[in-house]
């Protein structure tokens, strides 16, 4: 496998859990979606909602636009409206990931936010990528962790183990 292809699978793993995620947070009566816990960004609803937000403005960022925003909860008003949003960044990913070069992963995206206290700061493209799985995953994480403390009978598998198991199994 090559570095290429990892984070081409990384991100199908990614694209893969997430959606999982928003179908467990979709079956969620309305009050529970947004019941504030001290873990995530809040609420399930927010939690999801932050994970479409920090893929769609890294992809802007890898296009060229630094200055991206991180899409707050409130912006999104429904499932469908989330789902329709996670559609559009999920054919970007795929379209920028299948035209990837190994020369792509170093070359340098730069990214000014409040997170780094409006500088401009850069790190190389495959960084950059391995960061948005990672985020992913420890933001999924948090979701679950939401779920389950709103007793949620069936909590999503969304490790790369079970989404590995799922395709191995079935060769």
């Amino acid at each position: 496998m090559t570095a290429v292809d990892w984070v081409r699978r990384m991100h199908a793993h990614k694209r893969w859990a997430n959606r999982r995620l928003l179908e467990a947070v979709e079956d969620l009566p309305e009050k529970d979606r947004h019941r504030s816990f001290g873990i995530g960004h809040g609420s399930a609803w927010a939690t999801v909602v932050h994970l479409w937000a920090v893929d769609a403005a890294w992809l802007e960022t890898i296009g060229g636009r630094e200055d991206a925003p991180v899409v707050k909860a409130g912006a999104v008003g429904s499932v469908e409206a989330l789902e329709a949003l996670w559609d559009v960044a999920d054919e970007r990913w795929v379209t920028l990931l299948a035209g990837l070069e190994p020369e792509d992963l170093d070359r340098p995206v730069w990214r000014t936010s409040a997170a780094t206290g409006g500088r401009r700061r850069g790190m190389p493209l495959h960084d950059v990528l391995i960061h948005v799985c990672t985020h992913a995953q420890y933001t999924g994480s948090q979701c679950v962790n939401i779920l389950r403390r709103l007793r949620v009978a069936e909590l999503p598998r969304i490790s790369m183990t079970t989404l590995s198991r799922a395709g191995f199994e079935g060769r």
